[in-house]
């Protein structure tokens, strides 16, 4: 018998998060037989898997499946292969769900026969002080290009519940060991929907990992950043070659500039030198990636886009 829904879970070094984690599953207003719990164990090297196993001795909806290591991405992709659940949702291993929200958030999906819809989240600290809320309202059900164009939408896949077939039927599956796959994903996800809509339901909360990629410095890591976002712009830009309205086209490019904005402006926190901006700007033009005048809906990235505009025209930059 289908579940109603399935909550994916990639497991990676995760000991001291999980457990947490799948409690916050187990604390919501559904019943266990309406959903499963899927898990990924993506080659964990610590005691993630034993946690779980512990964990799923007395539950008959938690499901574990081990593979060899494909990062996160890849495990998703299991999780979505796996999953018999009508709808998805990505939950990563150190956030957790607000108590009794996904029976309401499940009955919503059903009511609205949605293939997306996006819900609220908080981020959390170290301290587990609120960093921030972003809380959405009961919207209306549009095309997934409309619906970005009206919204100030979330860019992670973990925020958001997916109809299987919709993600299945148009092959919506992440790339595998990349950061800022959630970008990637959710921008073919905005091009192929037919109804997508927003709740103004706060479900998740998101650990605010100080060693996540966007806060480590580690160098390695950060210029395998800079490296991935030019593999998502060249997927992102090839997407345009399959579209034909104007609408979807401006979508595009606005990621792509939010793109290029993100890249110079991780150059601008490594305090790199004007050179390493003017040889990663021609390295942009020679693929022709560069997208800078597309204004963004980000206010602070918007800004650092225009000042970078100017010095680029000063030919500072």
């Amino acid at each position: 018998m289908m579940k109603e829904l399935s909550i994916i879970i990639p497991i990676y070094n995760v000991e001291k998060y999980i457990r947490s984690c799948l409690d916050s599953v187990y604390r919501q207003n559904i019943d266990h037989n309406r959903f499963e719990v899927v898990v990924i164990d993506d080659e964990s090297p610590d005691n993630s898997r034993f946690i779980v196993e512990e964990y799923a001795k007395d539950k008959d909806n938690i499901i574990i499946i081990s593979q060899k290591n494909k990062g996160l991405g890849g495990a998703r992709n299991t999780g979505i292969e796996q999953a018999q659940g009508r709808y998805l949702l990505f939950l990563d291993s150190d956030d957790y769900y607000l108590d009794n929200t996904l029976g309401m958030l499940i009955n919503q999906c059903i009511q609205l026969s949605v293939d997306v819809l996006e819900f609220g989240a908080q981020g959390v600290n170290e301290d587990g002080k609120i960093t921030y809320s972003k809380i959405f309202t009961n919207s209306g059900i549009y095309s997934g290009v409309d619906y970005y164009s009206k919204t100030n939408c979330m860019d992670s896949a973990c925020n958001k519940i997916y109809l299987r077939e919709f993600l299945i039927s148009h092959n919506l599956f992440f790339l595998e060991r990349i950061y800022i796959e959630d970008y990637e994903f959710n921008t073919r996800v905005f091009l192929k929907a037919k109804r997508f809509a927003s709740t103004s339901l706060l479900v998740a909360c998101f650990f605010q990992n100080q060693s996540s990629i966007t806060r480590n410095t580690d160098r390695s890591k950060r210029l395998k950043l800079r490296s991935d976002l030019i593999t998502v712009m060249e997927h992102i830009k090839s997407l345009a070659y399959d579209c034909d309205d104007k609408r979807s086209i401006s979508l595009i490019e606005e990621r792509l500039t939010f793109l290029n904005v993100s890249l110079f402006y991780q150059l601008s926190k490594d305090k790199c030198k004007l050179s390493e901006y003017k040889e990663m700007k021609n390295k942009l033009y020679e693929l022709d990636l560069i997208y800078l005048n597309h204004p963004l809906k980000n206010k602070k990235k918007n800004l650092f886009r225009s000042v970078f505009l100017i010095l680029t025209k000063l030919k500072v930059i």
